[in-house]
């Protein structure tokens, strides 16, 4: 494929669709899904730049330069757009989230909860400006230094009424399916037993109670989730 122009934040790129480069220097490849390649710029930025074979599923540029101006602590979201010399979109540019090896199952109940509820107010701040969140899974979440991120979140819709409820009804799933799931059929002796406390789980939560404010509940202090999980389906 010939290589294009990009431009992002006054400064121009070129792309064959596979490499990114400015002048003689190539940027390296942070991740690849089907609709787009990541590629770190520094270690503030990195460019997600859209495949041109996934047009429908792209980030319009009205959309990409609303969810630029809502703050958020722990759901990165975009900060520029990328074009071609036609103007037209070719992704955007986030800020570069840097993976450490601490896991969120690991975090001791004071700093789960603390970045539970800084999510909780990201949750809720998207859902102020009526924008819904999807594409909740384990590929889009880092953990960072005993934080905890939600890197693009890529469908992300605009509704035309308050989307909280229904954010935080997403993250609630993403914590039961991906996570705590996961440590029952790792943990549980009575596998029956806790598969029916994920449905009672379930049931709460669908009930609009928070995740979070659920373990902060219900955790014993310094206890982990992986712990909290295993206690309760001895």
């Amino acid at each position: 494929m010939r290589s294009i122009k990009l431009f992002c934040e006054n400064k121009m790129f070129l792309y064959d669709g596979f490499t990114l480069k400015k002048g003689r220097k190539f940027f390296e490849q942070q991740g690849e899904g089907l609709e787009s390649r990541v590629f770190k710029i520094n270690n503030k930025t990195v460019l997600k730049v859209y495949k041109d074979c996934y047009d429908k599923a792209k980030l319009d540029k009205k959309m990409i330069n609303e969810l630029s101006k809502i703050d958020t602590n722990r759901i990165v979201l975009p900060n520029s757009i990328i074009t071609d010399e036609s103007g037209k979109t070719k992704g955007y540019s986030m800020n570069y989230i840097e993976e450490s090896e601490d896991q969120i199952i690991e975090f001791p109940k004071k700093t789960l909860i603390d970045e539970l509820d800084l999510l909780k107010e990201d949750l809720i701040e998207l859902g102020e400006n009526n924008v819904e969140i999807g594409d909740l899974r384990e590929e889009n979440t880092i953990s960072n230094d005993s934080s905890f991120y939600l890197i693009d979140c890529g469908d992300y819709l605009k509704r035309d009424n308050k989307t909280t409820k229904i954010n935080i009804q997403f993250f609630n799933e993403y914590i039961i399916d991906d996570i705590i799931s996961d440590i029952v059929f790792e943990k549980a002796k009575d596998l029956s037993k806790g598969l029916q406390k994920l449905r009672d789980l379930r049931t709460l939560l669908l009930s609009g109670k928070y995740i979070g404010d659920y373990l902060k509940e219900e955790m014993k202090e310094e206890e982990t989730i992986n712990e909290f999980v295993k206690r309760i389906v001895k």
